[in-house]
């Protein structure tokens, strides 16, 4: 075979290969970016998809010793079932029905924290109690037995109870003059009866000596 005929095998087969080898990098980059493109969006919709959880602490808040009993009514939008509660640090489970409500008793100054809670859900937190003494009660800083909110990544209802302390009254200037009151009457009585006895003894004494 001619030389000059090997030289123009040559430059095709060259010709060949790199057409070829274009192609085939072409494809590879198409599938590559195809593949990337097809990550991004299933991570986009991934994201969308994702639910974010939050938590609500709720806290009582008593400004003396007495342990009174509060019932809380909490309700959240969108929830029903049960949910995990941290309580005396033991984990428990409070059971919300088909509105998303639920209730919950608390001892003063004993608080919980509510898990898993959709995030920017509306909620409420009621308080009530079945004490005769009077208490003013504040719900975070208001005064109200009722918080209204959304849920958040961390949430905190403070409920204050405080007793109601009447003031001592001082002695007017008329009790002052006069000691007489209806508490020192029975003790006069008493004194007066005491008084007429002694001198009654001691008349009757006298005339015994003289006879």
């Amino acid at each position: 075979m001619q030389r000059k005929y090997i030289y123009i095998i040559v430059v095709c087969l060259t010709v060949v290969l790199v057409t070829a080898t274009q192609y085939f990098d072409s494809n590879k980059r198409k599938t590559d970016s195809d593949h990337v493109h097809y990550l991004e969006e299933d991570y986009d919709n991934s994201l969308n998809n994702v639910e974010i959880l939050s938590q609500l602490e709720l806290k009582n808040v008593q400004n003396d010793d007495k342990h009174i009993p509060y019932t809380y009514k909490l309700v959240i939008e969108g929830i029903a079932g049960a949910y995990k509660y941290s309580y005396n640090d033991q984990e428990k489970y409070l059971v919300f029905d088909a509105k998303g409500e639920a209730q919950i008793l608390l001892n003063s100054n004993e608080s919980i924290i509510l898990y898993d809670l959709p995030n920017d859900a509306s909620y409420t937190i009621e308080q009530t109690n079945n004490v005769k003494e009077s208490y003013t009660t504040t719900a975070n800083e208001e005064n109200s037995t009722i918080v209204t909110g959304k849920i958040s990544l961390t949430n905190k209802v403070v409920f204050e109870n405080r007793t109601i302390i009447k003031p001592i009254e001082d002695e007017s200037e008329e009790e002052k003059k006069n000691p007489v009151t209806v508490d020192n009457i029975p003790k006069f009585i008493i004194l007066s009866i005491f008084l007429i006895v002694i001198t009654y003894i001691l008349s009757k004494i006298k005339i015994q000596r003289f006879e």
